[in-house]
């Protein structure tokens, strides 16, 4: 929930009906008006701030400090929540329910999770995420949470509409171990 405090202070209004005749009162209250909206707002900031939910840019970036984050530069204010909220959250030891309430956090719903624990030990993750920053705190989740005997691998799907002859554009960036990617172009 986030407080949102806009309103119009009139300190006049405070005044016993006698003094609100009184023209000096009157400037000098009209004079302190802006300064106590100020403070109103300044106010409503700091308490939006001590909420992950409700913090704006400062907020989130003293929580990214509380939990040792470096905030990615591609990353929005949303996927900066989420993975404060990630992190804030994690509890030791993870299991598999723990996964998934921290996938849920993410990406909403929009996940599907299949597990082979019984002789293989593998793990897939596809989600259908169209922020990078969002797809970041994914990886950055399952390479903290997964152990080293189980193998994960991750997915991200993400469906377009076009209205008109489709056009394909990739942009890569690869870095580190083996990437492999797989671009389908079909007609809706």
């Amino acid at each position: 929930m986030k407080v949102n405090r806009k309103e119009n202070i009139d300190l006049l209004s405070y005044l016993p009906n006698f003094l609100k005749e009184y023209d000096e009162l009157k400037a000098a209250l009209d004079a302190e008006n802006p300064e106590f909206k100020l403070i109103w707002e300044q106010s409503a900031r700091a308490l939006n701030n001590s909420f992950i939910d409700a913090a704006d840019e400062y907020g989130i970036g003293r929580f990214e400090k509380l939990t040792g984050i470096l905030p990615d530069r591609d990353s929005g204010l949303e996927a900066r929540r989420d993975a404060v909220k990630v992190k804030w959250l994690s509890k030791l030891p993870y299991a598999y329910r723990m996964l998934l309430k921290q996938l849920e956090v993410i990406c909403g719903n929009d996940f599907s999770v299949t597990r082979k624990f019984e002789n293989e030990y593998f793990l897939r993750v596809v989600t259908h995420l169209r922020d990078f920053g969002r797809t970041a705190e994914v990886k950055k989740l399952l390479a903290e949470m997964i152990p080293a005997n189980i193998t994960a691998d991750y997915y991200n799907s993400v469906t377009f509409k076009a209205e008109k002859e489709p056009v394909l554009f990739a942009g890569i960036k690869a870095c580190g171990k083996h990437k492999k990617i797989t671009v389908h172009v079909s007609r809706f």
